[in-house]
């Protein structure tokens, strides 16, 4: 039995030294590079890709990415895996380094001091033997090295074991055969010319260049020839399978995809395909057919018998392009990155609120585009041609711009909006004067201006305000006025280059760094003012970054780490988070906050001064999703975001959403970044616990995994329903089962059967059915409410002369629930302004109830024939009066039925125990605010409980709780409880929950609105404006909610506000139009 499934929710230091770990989430981003290895273990259970900055596991089967593993080696000469598969070993130049593929930590790296580039491990995986001017044994337990045969021979070979315990080397000179246990040479064989060689170790051959054309196989024994095959390059490929004497082979013609599958025994073809591009590797299994094939970064499944290719290992992460294939821009006067992705999307991340935004697919792919400050227009220039376009309003305002010279792709930084949006900078490159021009062209106009030549411009950076360009033209740093085209700071510099420049926000200084220094110039004079000591120039493929203050300089390499040096010179830190190359730096405009985009998929946010690793955001293809995970392990982001990430650890993988309640922590990003503290996370995490639902006498096995939801028929109306759960080494603390998506009343549950123990629970059920399908699911917890993956049963209730249930929709791709036209909407609004205690009073929060309730009792008749609203305000608002008004829904509610609340008034978050609470008119002690809410708050443990016994399938709790004004730090962490205490209400009941976050009373600003911001644009979805084929949803709801408030938010607060959405019910109308 498993001690338990350990999450390191911590910095791992232990795992990997100099990397941090998020809490040991698997991050789906794939390879970012070309991959150089691809091998499966012997037990066809995990598939290993290998680039150079890290090595990838995964599931052979499912194809999920498991383990990742930064490696940071310039070059991989080698790569194995143990023949139990518990170990990875990589080799680079002069050492190997090795990964328990169990635990997914580092092991050892071995001493560089023998070198050595290859590694095979021996056959009992004692020993790992290598080559350096001889043959290297490492033991693996003790890591001690000893040289067993010295070799003056070839440099650089592979090294394989053979079954009979020898060692065959072989390079591009030949190869050697060694007799370990006599430690001598046996067999030697020296090519007449350098070429490229492939050891077949199944044919116990050698391919190597033949004496005249061609390719030789050779057998390896005698070196006589068996086979020669023509070839057109030395580009040839040839995959030999591992298990048997088939090889595929491709003669190297240009652009030829032929790929062949030969008999080993024979030579004779076998099949011939098409790959329909190059296969850079491959791990080919002969005897089954298939083929582990590569391109670049991807790696998928072919088939040789037929030549398709199957289910590719994905990444599911959005790849945020690299500089040569996208283009992205960032404005930090609105805090907007705007950035294209693999899926040919363009989107836009608020990274003030980290609110990513997926726009529209663009009709050409090009890296020469340019986005306007409001997001709304882009330009899009390609060769002699562009076109600028209003994405919004899907019109073309330029449709077909020619241009004389073509647009230069070489400058894609140099294609930009200016600030008001009106003018558009792009440049192009004139082929026979070889120059370059940088142009402006009217938005509206089509005029195109000539602003000035240049040959090349290096490091180009662009003013926030758009009114200069600072770069290096020729090793001279200039800076020109965009609007006059002329040059206004040009300073001499003594001797060398200049490598980087960048302007000051206030515009007065420029940085320049000159010869690996610092120097800071006063942009009026042109004076230098500072020169720092000189440091370490910049690594291949390395680019500069510095801070809008330019108090520091960061150095971001090609292997992903990024070096801080301040402005005396001095290192300050260096820091290697990222597996891959660094793109960009970008800095908000008060130099607190440093974000740095990834070839590995990543944006990662950092404090810049003290080196503070916040956390890193992922998005997702095909929507808005994303999550944020601090390096601890909390998590924040949307539900598709989470569901498609997951903890593993010891080849257990665990659910991120199973942890929800746990780790999602709502604000996560804006707490960290306005400098809330959150300690770290150390504990383990047990397994999950396991549960089965089992309907009438018919038993289910706990431990057996269903492809299958089970289906069952029914005529009574009535379900018996047991539910079974076991939680190893731990408890079951809850055993939640949902009928149709919503949890069932807890009360009505029978005979129940706990054993703490054994960790065993089990809990029966009666359940009145509806007419037709009833999903029926079923999710058990831990003690440390770490859920179980739920089980799920369908029970068809089949009744003569009665019409089924309402079948659920499908709208826009969206699944619907429908409601039943003679149920009836229970409708409960509270609305308080006048409070008890006067400085409580609110001035909107009646207007908006009385508002709502007519609206919603307007919207209700075209969905149901039966209404009963529940008006409770003011005076009548205390805690018993709300009360009484869900005991009376509660009483009469149906299954069929739906619940709709709202409250308007105040909302609060209790001090003592974090929970948050709706506050009746009742609560007026200020001062003793946790004693009165205790007395006559409705805590939101009170409304989940509502929300449990009210039977009603279809609910909806609508919060526009004003919280009293504070520190915004302060309402940000409150805002952020009360988002998780709602957020774990809905996810436990099965129920929308839909909440004005940070909502404020301003009420002056909203006089001329009548209502609070959040219930105005609540109204004007409900009046129709989130209207999809004539349907008004919850979802659309949600949905418009979240677009259109945090716009009026700014318009009249001065700051967006995002409301808070969550729902794991069934989607279902509010209204159908007509």
């Amino acid at each position: 039995m498993k001690k338990g499934l350990w999450l390191a929710l911590a910095l791992l230091g232990s795992a990997l030294a100099g990397y941090s770990q998020t809490g040991n989430i698997v991050i789906p981003n794939g390879n970012a590079e070309q991959i150089r290895f691809v091998l499966l273990d012997k037990q066809s259970k995990y598939l290993y890709t290998v680039e150079s900055p890290k090595a990838v596991m995964w599931d052979a089967k499912t194809h999920e990415q498991l383990y990742s593993w930064p490696l940071a080696m310039e070059y991989i000469k080698d790569a194995q895996v143990s023949h139990d598969g518990t170990i990875l070993a990589i080799a680079g130049l002069s050492d190997v380094t090795f990964f328990s593929t169990v635990t997914g930590k580092k092991l050892f790296t071995t001493d560089s001091s023998l070198g050595g580039r290859n590694c095979k491990f021996s056959a009992d995986d004692k020993t790992i033997y290598r080559y350096k001017r001889g043959i290297i044994a490492v033991d693996i337990a003790t890591q001690a090295e000893t040289e067993l045969i010295p070799d003056d021979g070839y440099d650089d070979p592979q090294l394989e074991l053979l079954d009979d315990g020898r060692i065959i080397t072989h390079s591009d000179r030949g190869w050697k055969i060694w007799n370990l246990a006599q430690k001598k040479k046996e067999f030697e064989y020296k090519y007449t010319r350098q070429a490229k060689e492939t050891y077949l170790p199944a044919m116990k051959a050698i391919a190597g260049p033949a004496e005249g054309s061609g390719i030789a196989f050779r057998d390896m024994n005698t070196g006589k020839v068996l086979k020669t095959l023509p070839v057109m390059t030395n580009n040839y490929k040839l995959f030999p399978s591992v298990n048997n004497k088939d090889f595929i082979f491709n003669d190297g013609a240009f652009e030829s995809y032929l790929y062949t599958v030969y008999n080993g025994e024979t030579f004779l073809p076998v099949k011939k395909f098409d790959a329909g591009g190059n296969l850079n590797e491959g791990y080919f299994t002969g005897a089954q057919h298939t083929m582990y094939a590569t391109h670049y970064s991807e790696v998928f499944l072919l088939n040789t018998t037929t030549g398709k290719s199957g289910a590719a290992f994905k990444k599911l992460v959005s790849d945020l392009g690299r500089d040569v294939f996208s283009s992205m821009e960032y404005d930090f006067r609105t805090g907007i990155l705007n950035i294209i992705t693999d899926d040919s999307v363009y989107r836009s991340i608020n990274m003030v609120k980290l609110n990513p935004f997926r726009r529209k697919p663009l009709p050409i792919f090009t890296d020469m585009i340019t986005f306007s400050p409001t997001g709304d227009t882009i330009a899009v220039f390609d060769d002699h041609k562009g076109y600028i376009k209003d994405i919004k309003a899907n019109k073309f305002i330029q449709p077909a711009i020619k241009l004389i010279d073509e647009a230069a792709s070489t400058e894609r930084k140099n294609f930009f909006f200016d600030a008001s949006g009106t003018q558009v900078y792009f440049t192009t490159f004139n082929v026979k004067r070889q120059l370059y021009t940088l142009n402006k062209i009217g938005v509206k106009s089509g005029l195109i201006t000539k602003v000035f030549d240049f040959t090349n411009l290096l490091f180009p950076y662009i003013h926030p305000d758009k009114s200069m360009l600072a770069a290096i033209e020729a090793g001279s740093p200039k800076v020109w006025n965009l609007a006059t085209g002329k040059v206004i700071f040009a300073p001499k510099i003594a001797g060398g280059n200049a490598e980087f420049i960048s302007l000051s926000n206030d515009k007065k200084r420029v940085l320049i760094v000159h010869d690996s220094a610092t120097e800071i110039y006063d942009m009026a004079t042109g004076s230098m003012l500072s020169r720092s000591e000189g440091y370490a120039p910049l690594t291949q493929f390395a680019i500069y970054a510095c801070t809008p203050d330019l108090s520091m300089v960061f150095q971001c390499r090609a292997d992903g780490q990024i070096d801080a040096i301040n402005a005396q010179g001095k290192y300050a830190y260096s820091r290697h988070e990222h597996t891959s190359s660094v793109r960009r730096a970008l800095f908000s405009p008060d130099s607190r906050i440093m974000y740095t985009i990834s070839d590995d998929e990543s944006i990662k946010v950092w404090q810049p001064q003290t080196g503070k690793l916040l956390g890193t955001l992922y998005l997702f293809n095909d929507g808005n999703d994303f999550v944020f995970i601090d390096p601890y392990g909390r998590f924040d982001g949307t539900e598709g975001g989470m569901k498609r990430m997951y903890y593993f650890r010891n080849r257990v993988k665990v659910s991120l959403d199973v942890v929800y309640e746990r780790f999602y922590t709502p604000n996560l990003y804006q707490r960290l970044v306005n400098g809330e503290d959150f300690p770290p996370i150390d504990i383990i995490i047990n397994p999950q616990p396991k549960v089965r639902i089992s309907y009438a006498e018919v038993s289910r096995n706990l431990n057996v995994v269903e492809d299958k939801v089970q289906t069952y028929n029914n005529t009574t109306g009535v379900a018996e329903i047991t539910v079974n759960a076991s939680a190893e080494n731990d408890k079951v603390d809850e055993i939640r089962l949902f009928h149709n998506g919503k949890i069932v009343n807890l009360a009505t549950r029978g005979l129940f059967v706990t054993d703490n123990n054994t960790g065993t629970d089990t809990k029966k059920y009666t359940l009145n059915l509806l007419p037709g399908v009833n999903n029926i699911r079923a999710v058990a917890l831990n003690s440390q409410r770490t859920e179980s993956e739920p089980d799920e049963i369908l029970v068809n209730y089949k009744v003569a002369g009665q019409p089924d249930a309402p079948v659920p929709v499908n709208n826009n791709k969206a699944i619907i629930a429908q409601v039943d036209k003679n149920a009836t909407m229970h409708l409960v609004v509270i609305g308080i302004n006048a409070y008890k205690n006067p400085k409580m009073s609110l001035n909107y929060a009646l207007a908006d109830a009385t508002a709502f309730k007519d609206e919603a009792e307007k919207d209700a008749k075209t969905i149901i024939s039966n209404l009963k609203t529940y008006f409770v305000t003011d005076d009548k608002a205390d805690k018993n009066g709300i009360v009484a008004a869900f005991t009376e829904v509660q009483k009469n509610a149906k299954p069929q039925d739906v619940f709709v609340f709202y409250y308007a008034g105040h909302g609060v978050i209790s001090e003592k125990n974090k929970e948050f609470y709706l506050v009746p008119n009742n609560v007026t002690d200020l001062k003793n605010v946790d004693e009165a809410l205790a007395q006559n708050g409705i805590p939101s443990k009170m409304l989940q409980q509502y929300a449990i016994d009210i039977p009603a399938q279809k609910q909806v709790f609508i919060l526009d709780a004003c919280q009293s004004a504070g520190a915004f730090q302060q309402l940000l962490a409150a805002d952020g409880d009360q988002q998780k205490n709602l957020a774990v209400v809905a996810r436990s009941t099965g129920t929308h929950w839909i909440a004005a976050s940070g909502s404020q009373q301003f009420a002056q600003e909203f006089a001329q609105l009548g209502h609070g911001a959040f219930t105005y644009v609540l109204l004007k979805a409900m009046q129709g404006e989130a209207a999809s084929n004539k349907m008004i949803t919850i979802n659309g709801l949600k949905n418009f909610l979240q677009v259109q408030v945090p716009g009026l938010m700014k318009k009249y607060n001065g700051a967006p506000q995002y409301p808070a959405t969550y729902g794991y019910g069934n989607d279902f109308p509010v209204e159908v139009m007509k």
